[in-house]
C-alpha cells in the first residue's frame, strides 16, 4: 500500500467450489466443440470431410442403423487405442528421464515419476509398461522399486500392477512368512470382481506352476477352516453373476433359514455351512438386499444376528461380504487412519488395488459415511513422496481418458445388433477422444517447457515435439502453453531460436490464416523488394480462395486496416490488378483441381481468347478459373497454336506479373515444387523461400509439395534441402517434411448409407437440374449459313434472338446471355467486311483499348445517315445492333479480335468496294488454262533452298517482323470434305466446315479426293459454317500435269 515501488498482487475471484469454478464436460458439449473444431479445420482449404466429422454425422443421422454405428465404434476405438499409445510412450520416456536425468544420471525426479505413474488408470499403464520394455528392454515395476523405497515406494509397485498382478502380490503378501495375515485375504476376496479372482488365480498358478486351492489350504491351517471353506467357494466361483438382480422371493427363502440359525442358543450351534452357502453364493447386490430385508423384516441386523455363532475370522469376512464393496473398502480406510497411528500398509495396499472408476465410488462413500473429503483426511495421515503419489492416484481428473475406459475398451462385437448400446458407446469413444488430444497437448507443453526451460535449448526434443504435430494441433498446444505460461508459443521461440531457425518456427506453429498473415507482414512491412512480391505471388495466386478469404480477415482484424487499400498502395499496373483480383478469393469451382473436371468448350474459346487478347484478357480469365479450368487451357492452346501458354504469356508480360499468371497455370503443388527448385538453383534468399513455402503448410499439403517435387525432379526434397541448407534451420525443416503426424485422423471415413430422404431431395434436385438444362439448351441454334444482313430472313432472326435475349436475362441464366449477346454480335446488320465494320472496330479501340473514353457514340453521331443507307441499314438500326455490341466488349464477354474475324476484317489487304455477294459466288470455278506456246531454251538457275528467302529475310531489319507476318496470313487446317456429285465436266463441287480459329476472308487447307487444296472462306463464315467449293478432277490436260487449286 502507499508508496509506487510495491508490488500489487493480482486480484482473482473467490472460489466458489471445483464442481462450479470448473464444471465437468457433458457429452454434448464435448460433440459440439468436435463438430465446431472439424468444420473449422477445413474452412480455409478445399471443401472435405474428416474422419470425425464423419463419426459425428453418423451419430447424428444414422443412430438407428446398428451396422453403421458398429463401423463408426470399431474405428474410432482403434483410433483411440492410438492416441494411448502415444500417452503410454511419452510416460515411458518421461519415467526413464525421471529415474536417470539427474547429475550424472544419478538421482530421482520424484515429481516427475508421480506425474507420470500414479494419474494413469492401470489399462493406461500396462500399455506404458509394453512400451518401456520395447523402448528400453527392461521391466518399468522393477527400475522403479530399484529407484524409490518405503511406503513411497510399495505404492508405486502397487499403482503400476495390473489387476492379476496386484491378486499375486496380496496372495504372496498374505500367506508368506511365520503369521498369516487372514485380513489382508479378506480384503481381496470382498474388493475383487469374480472375473478378476478368476484371472488371478489362473496367473498365479501359471506363475507358481502349483494349484492356488491346495496353497490356501495349506497355509490357513484347521484353525481357518470355515474361513477357508469361503475363500474356495469365492475362488471357484460358485456363486451368482455380478450382473444377476436379486429375487426377492428368494431371497424371502434364504432369510428363513438364517433366521434359524440365527435363534439358535448356547446349547445348540449355529451350522456355519448354512451362512457360507447362502452369503458366499450371493452375488454383492443379492447380500446387499438380503441384509436390508433380514432388517426390515426382524429389526435387527444380519451382522447382530451372525454374533458369536463362529469364529471371528469367519464372521468378519461374511459381515464384509453383506456390505456393499465401496463402504467395505471405505470402512478400511477409515479404520487404517484410526487410532494412535496410521497403518499406511493397509493404506497403500487398498489404494494400489483400485483403478479408477472404483476409485470413484470408494471417494463418495467415504464422504457420505463419515462428512470428509477422504483426500483431506489422507493429508493429516501421510506427508512426502508417499503422500505425493496417494493423492495423485486417487485423482482421477488426470485420467487421460476422462474416466470413461471402463465403457470405451469394451468389445464393440459385445454389442452388435444393438444400437442403442452401440450409440452409448460412440458418444464415450468421442468424450475419449477429446479428452485424449487434451492430455497429449498437456503433455508436450510439458516436453516444450522442460525442452527450454534450462541455459541451454535441448533443441532435438523442441524440434521432435513441434514436428510430429499437424498446425491445429499446435494450435492447442499453443492455447495450453498460453494458459499456464502467460506467453505464447511465439513468444517461446523468439526466446530460443535465432536466425532462419526462428524465421521457420514462427511460421510452423501458426495456423494457416495466421501464418499467411504473418507473411503479410513480412511482405509489407518496408519497401517492397523482390522477395516480399515473391511472397505475395505464392500467397495470392497458389492458395485456396477460402484461405485467401480467412487470411484477409485475420489480417484485417490483427492491424485494424484494409489490406485490398494496403495492396493498392504498394502495387503498380498490371501485378495490381493481379492482387486484387485473387486477394476476392473468388474463382470458378476452385475444387476442380484435376483436368477432367474442366469445361473443355469453355477451355477452347478461352484459348482462343487469349491468343487474341493476350494482354487485355490473360488476367481476368486466368485470376477467376480454377486450377483445372486453367490447365484445360493451357492444353487447348497447345494443340490448336503449337505453342505453350506460359510461352505466350511470357511475350507478352514479363517479371512478376509473368511469374503470378504463370503459376496460376499450375497446380498448386506443383507450382511450390517449382519455386523451391529455383531458390535452390539461385543465390542467396533460399531460406526465406523454405521458410514460406514449407512454414505455411501442414503436414498433409507438404507432403504433396515433396511428393511433386519427388516427381517433377527425381529427387527428394528434404535431400535438396539437406543439400543447401545447414544447423538447426535444417533439421527442423526436413523433420517437417519428413516426420508423420502421430496424431492424425484417419484418412477412411464412415461409409454412410443414403437416407431415403437424400434420395428424394437428390431425385428432385436432378430432376431440377435436368429441367433446367432442357431450359438451357432448347434455344441454342447452330448458324451454318447466316442469311444477308439485307434480306428480310436477317431482320427476322436479329428480332428472334434480341427476344429470346431478353427472355433469357428475365430468367438470370447467364450462360443463354452470353450467347445471343456473341450472336447478335457476330451478325451485323452490313454486310461482312464493309467498311462501316472496320471504323466502327476502330472506334471501339480507340475507346476500350486506348482509353478514349466516349469514342463510339462520336462516332456514330459524326457518320452521315446515308453512309449507312448505301450499306443496306438505317443508322438506328446499326446504333441499336452495336449497343450489344459495345456492352459485350465494356463487360469483356467478347474481344474486339474475336468481332474483327467474325466481320471479316481479319484480312491484310481490305477493298474498298463492298458488295453484298451470294455465297455460290465464291464457290471456287475451274478454267482449264492455255496451252502455252513454245518457248526457247532458257537458262535455269541453281535451285534454291525453299527456306532460303526467310533466312536471308531474318538477319535484315524487320526483316523478322516481316516474316513473322508472311507466316501469320495463312491458317493451314485439315478438313474432311463432303463430295458431291460433279456439277460440270472436269469439276467436282465439294464443301467443308470451318474450323475453330478461321474466319471468313481466311484461308485454309483442306484434304480432298485428289490432294490437298488450299481455298479462301467466304466472308461472314466463322467456326462451324459449312460452304461448298469446286474441286479440278484430275485428268490428263494438254502441255501441263495436272494442278489442284482452289
Amino acid at each position: 500500500m502507499g508508496c509506487c515501488g510495491s508490488t500489487e498482487a493480482p486480484v482473482e475471484a473467490t472460489s466458489i467450489g471445483d464442481e462450479y469454478d470448473n464444471p465437468a464436460v457433458t457429452l454434448e458439449g464435448i460433440k459440439s466443440d468436435i463438430a465446431r473444431a472439424e468444420a473449422k479445420a477445413v474452412e480455409a482449404g478445399p471443401e472435405r470431410n474428416t474422419f470425425l466429422a464423419s463419426v459425428l454425422e453418423a451419430r447424428e443421422r444414422h443412430s438407428s442403423d446398428p451396422d453403421v454405428m458398429k463401423d463408426a465404434c470399431t474405428r474410432l476405438q482403434a483410433h483411440n487405442r492410438k492416441l494411448k499409445h502415444l500417452i503410454a510412450t511419452a510416460d515411458a520416456e518421461a519415467v526413464h528421464e525421471a529415474m536417470n536425468g539427474g547429475f550424472l544420471g544419478m538421482g530421482c525426479n520424484d515429481k516427475k515419476l508421480i506425474a507420470a505413474l500414479c494419474s494413469r488408470t492401470k489399462s493406461q499403464l500396462e500399455i506404458t509398461k509394453k512400451r518401456f520394455r520395447s523402448m528400453y528392454d527392461k521391466d518399468i515395476r522393477d527400475e522403479v522399486k530399484g529407484e524409490t523405497g518405503g511406503y513411497y515406494g510399495k505404492m508405486m509397485s502397487y499403482a503400476m500392477a495390473s489387476q492379476t498382478d496386484y491378486i499375486i502380490d496380496m496372495l504372496d503378501f498374505a500367506c508368506e512368512g511365520w503369521f498369516n495375515n487372514y485380513m489382508v485375504l479378506i480384503e481381496l476376496f470382498v474388493m475383487c470382481e469374480q472375473q478378476w479372482l478368476k484371472a488371478g488365480k489362473e496367473a498365479w498358478e501359471g506363475r507358481k506352476d502349483k494349484s492356488l486351492i491346495d496353497y490356501i489350504n495349506s497355509q490357513l491351517g484347521s484353525s481357518y477352516a470355515g474361513l477357508c471353506k469361503l475363500f474356495m467357494l469365492l475362488l471357484k466361483g460358485d456363486r451368482e453373476d455380478e450382473n444377476t438382480e436379486p429375487d426377492d422371493a428368494v431371497i424371502e427363502g434364504q432369510i428363513g433359514k438364517l433366521r434359524t440359525e440365527c435363534e439358535k442358543g448356547f446349547f445348540s450351534s449355529a451350522d456355519q455351512e448354512v451362512f457360507i452357502d447362502i452369503i458366499g453364493a450371493n452375488n454383492h447386490k443379492m447380500n446387499a438386499r438380503l441384509a436390508e430385508m433380514y432388517e426390515n423384516k426382524y429389526s435387527e441386523s444380519l451382522g447382530k444376528g451372525i454374533g458369536d455363532k463362529m469364529s471371528d475370522k469367519l464372521g468378519i469376512a461374511l459381515k464384509s461380504l453383506l456390505m456393499k464393496r465401496d463402504d467395505f473398502v471405505a470402512s478400511r480406510l477409515q479404520a487404517a487412519m484410526s487410532g494412535w497411528g496410521t497403518d499406511k500398509g493397509t493404506l497403500l495396499r487398498l489404494l494400489g488395488g483400485f483403478d479408477d472408476r472404483k476409485m470413484v465410488g470408494v471417494l463418495a462413500a467415504y464422504e457420505r459415511k463419515y462428512g470428509l473429503p477422504f483426500g483431506s483426511a489422507l493429508n493429516h495421515e501421510i506427508g512426502g513422496n508417499f503422500a505425493r503419489a496417494a493423492s495423485a492416484w486417487i485423482n482421477t481428473l488426470n485420467d487421460p481418458t476422462g474416466g470413461v475406459e471402463s465403457v470405451t475398451e469394451q468389445p464393440v462385437d459385445d454389442s452388435s445388433g444393438d444400437a442403442e448400446k452401440l450409440c452409448s458407446m460412440c458418444d464415450f469413444l468421442l468424450l475419449e477422444n477429446e479428452m485424449l488430444l487434451r492430455f497429449a497437448a498437456s503433455l508436450d507443453v510439458e516436453t516444450l517447457s522442460e525442452a527450454t526451460k534450462y541455459i541451454g535449448t535441448d533443441d532435438t526434443r523442441f524440434i521432435r515435439t513441434i514436428t510430429t504435430r499437424s498446425k491445429r494441433f499446435l494450435g492447442r498446444i499453443s492455447y495450453l502453453y498460453r494458459e499456464d505460461n502467460d506467453k505464447t508459443l511465439i513468444s517461446l521461440v523468439d526466446e530460443n531460436c535465432s536466425d532462419y531457425y526462428a524465421y521457420l518456427a514462427r511460421f510452423l506453429v501458426l495456423q494457416p490464416s495466421q501464418s499467411d498473415a504473418l507473411l503479410l507482414d513480412l511482405a509489407l512491412e518496408g519497401p517492397m523488394e523482390e522477395n516480399d512480391t515473391n511472397a505475395l505471388i505464392e500467397f495470392l495466386c497458389a492458395r485456396h480462395p477460402r484461405r485467401v478469404r480467412s487470411t484477409k480477415k485475420a489480417w484485417e482484424k490483427r492491424n485494424d486496416a484494409s489490406l485490398v487499400d494496403r495492396l493498392s498502395d504498394e502495387l503498380h499496373g498490371d501485378l495490381r490488378k493481379i492482387a486484387l483480383t485473387m486477394l476476392k478469393g473468388k474463382r470458378m469451382d476452385p475444387e476442380a483441381v484435376e483436368e477432367e473436371d474442366a469445361d473443355m468448350e469453355l477451355a477452347k474459346t478461352q484459348a482462343a481468347t487469349l491468343k487474341d487478347e493476350m494482354e487485355d484478357r490473360a488476367i481476368d480469365i486466368l485470376c477467376s478459373n480454377s486450377p483445372a479450368q486453367n490447365a484445360a487451357i493451357a492444353r487447348q492452346f497447345e494443340e490448336a497454336y503449337d505453342m505453350s501458354l506460359q510461352r505466350a504469356i511470357g511475350q507478352v508480360f514479363d517479371g512478376n506479373v509473368k511469374s503470378a499468371l504463370t503459376s496460376l497455370t499450375l497446380e498448386p503443388s506443383q507450382w511450390y515444387a517449382a519455386r523451391l527448385k529455383a531458390a535452390f538453383k539461385g543465390i542467396g534468399s533460399k531460406e526465406r523461400t523454405v521458410c514460406r513455402i514449407v512454414g505455411a503448410h501442414d503436414k498433409d499439403e507438404i507432403k504433396a509439395i515433396a511428393l511433386a517435387y519427388d516427381d517433377k525432379y527425381g529427387t527428394r526434397l528434404k535431400t535438396d534441402i539437406d543439400a543447401h541448407t545447414s544447423g538447426n534451420f535444417k533439421r527442423l525443416a526436413v523433420a517437417w517434411i519428413d516426420l508423420p503426424d502421430q496424431l492424425e485422423q484417419p484418412a477412411e471415413q464412415i461409409v454412410l448409407p443414403v437416407l431415403e430422404e437424400d434420395a428424394r431431395a437428390a431425385a428432385l434436385a436432378k430432376e431440377e437440374a435436368d429441367r433446367e438444362k432442357e431450359e438451357e439448351e432448347e434455344d441454342f441454334e447452330e448458324v451454318e449459313d447466316p442469311p444477308p444482313p439485307s434480306s428480310s430472313l436477317y431482320k427476322a432472326k436479329v428480332i428472334m434472338w434480341q427476344a429470346k435475349l431478353a427472355k433469357a436475362k428475365e430468367a438470370g441464366r447467364p450462360r443463354k446471355i452470353a450467347y445471343f449477346e456473341r450472336l447478335l454480335c457476330m451478325y451485323p446488320p452490313v454486310p461482312s467486311g464493309h467498311q462501316l465494320l472496320a471504323d466502327y472496330a476502330a472506334a471501339l479501340t480507340s475507346e476500350y483499348k486506348n482509353g478514349e473514353e466516349g469514342m463510339v457514340g462520336v462516332w456514330i453521331q459524326a457518320t452521315d445517315a446515308s453512309t449507312f443507307e448505301e450499306a443496306g441499314t438505317t443508322k438506328e438500326l446499326f446504333d441499336e445492333w452495336q449497343n450489344t455490341s459495345e456492352a459485350c466488349v465494356r463487360d469483356k464477354n467478347i474481344t474486339i479480335g474475336e468481332l474483327k474475324h467474325a466481320w471479316g476484317l481479319s484480312k491484310k489487304e481490305k477493298s474498298t468496294k463492298h458488295l453484298e455477294i451470294p455465297p455460290a459466288e465464291y464457290e471456287t470455278t475451274y478454267e482449264p488454262p492455255p496451252t502455252p506456246p513454245p518457248q526457247p531454251p532458257q537458262p535455269v538457275a541453281p535451285p534454291m533452298p525453299p527456306f532460303q528467302p526467310m533466312t536471308n529475310a531474318f538477319g535484315q531489319a524487320g526483316g523478322r517482323q516481316m516474316m513473322m507476318q508472311s507466316m501469320q496470313t495463312t491458317t493451314h487446317t485439315v478438313q474432311h470434305t463432303i463430295v458431291h456429285q460433279p456439277q460440270q465436266a472436269g469439276v467436282q463441287r465439294m464443301a467443308a466446315t470451318v474450323p475453330f480459329g478461321v474466319y471468313g476472308g481466311m484461308q485454309m487447307t483442306v484434304n480432298t479426293t485428289y490432294g490437298p487444296m488450299r481455298v479462301t472462306v467466304p466472308p461472314g463464315y466463322g467456326p462451324g459454317s459449312s460452304f461448298t467449293f469446286n474441286v479440278p478432277v484430275r485428268g490428263p490436260m494438254v502441255g501441263m500435269a495436272p494442278q489442284y487449286f482452289a
